[in-house]
């Protein structure tokens, strides 16, 4: 898993329009960079409607319809099972809420699924986008709304859902980052540090900074602090 810390306005964005092998730059076209390496394969000679096609992406927008829960997660996979989606939900930590729903699975949502929490909706999000079984998942800020024991709860879903996939995070709360295999820190648009949650502490740089930053705001509402 690679998972990059957003240092900087637009840090996130940038990685995402990047992975996501779109350049906006030089006279508005767009075109396709080498900007990642997955299963052997380079971006560059990927044919784009391919690229995505093998991605699984969960923004902060999350929409969801007018429709069934059951509904709103198949859209993902629309062959998929009631088993397949209820496992998908599962592993996103959404399936004892969603069971505790007026009529479970078949529960109709308002727009935008307006009658849920903020963490309600990510996790669906994140069940829709672990049907979808891409070989590369990508999630930014996936877990911004959620208090520390759901985090805690879809953090383990990710490491289980990683598992012969690439994943690449974006976050700023970097207890949702810190076991990743390797951590990019941006800053300014640039690549400032490049590490494990070990390593970059051991630098006392850019991320032990974010880090300490961190535990003085959780220490100062309550929050469960990550320890260094």
């Amino acid at each position: 898993r690679i998972l990059a810390i957003a240092h900087g306005e637009c840090g996130g964005q940038a990685v995402l329009e990047v992975q996501s092998g779109v350049d906006h730059a030089g006279h508005g076209h767009r075109r396709r960079r080498a900007v990642a390496h997955h299963e052997g394969r380079d971006a560059r000679t990927d044919n784009l409607d391919d690229l995505r096609g093998r991605m699984a992406v969960v923004t902060q927008d999350i929409y969801l319809f007018r429709r069934t829960v059951r509904e709103n997660i198949r859209l993902a996979r629309p062959e998929a099972t009631d088993a397949d989606v209820e496992a998908a939900c599962r592993r996103a930590q959404a399936h004892q809420f969603i069971e505790a729903l007026p009529d479970g699975y078949d529960t109709r949502l308002e727009e935008r699924g307006a009658s849920l929490s903020g963490g309600q909706r990510q996790r669906l999000a994140l069940a829709r986008a672990l049907l979808r079984e891409t070989p590369i998942l990508i999630l930014d800020e996936a877990t911004s709304h959620l208090d520390a024991a759901n985090e805690a709860s879809v953090r383990d879903a990710l490491v289980a859902a990683s598992a012969g996939r690439a994943v690449l995070i974006i976050a700023h709360r970097l207890s949702t980052i810190r076991n990743a295999d390797r951590i990019v820190v941006l800053h300014a648009g640039r690549i400032a540090e490049v590490g494990t949650h070990a390593d970059l502490m051991s630098r006392d740089g850019a991320y032990a900074n974010l880090m300490k930053s961190q535990m003085r705001q959780d220490a100062r509402i309550g929050a469960p602090v990550a320890a260094g």
